[in-house]
């Protein structure tokens, strides 16, 4: 069972891709309101962070994927 926070998050990470969509090639080394930021570094660290809170979502929502056959490490 999916908690609100999971739809949330998942909600915003759409929002999210979709904005990141609309960013034209030359606008990649454009300011952010945060001046030592371009939007290149803020959209890396935004994925970074997603990156780090998607294990923990998972484990909260006790959705933690098992691992397929074809992921599991071999054995010698």
């Amino acid at each position: 069972m999916r908690t609100d926070f999971v739809v949330l998050f998942e909600r915003a990470g759409r929002q999210f891709c979709d904005l990141v969509a609309q960013v034209g090639d030359g606008q990649w080394s454009a300011r952010t309101p945060c001046s030592e930021w371009d939007v290149r570094a803020l959209v890396d660290h935004v994925v970074r962070g997603n990156v780090a809170v998607v294990p923990v979502l998972w484990c909260t929502a006790g959705i933690w994927p098992r691992r397929s056959a074809s992921r599991t490490p071999s054995t010698r």
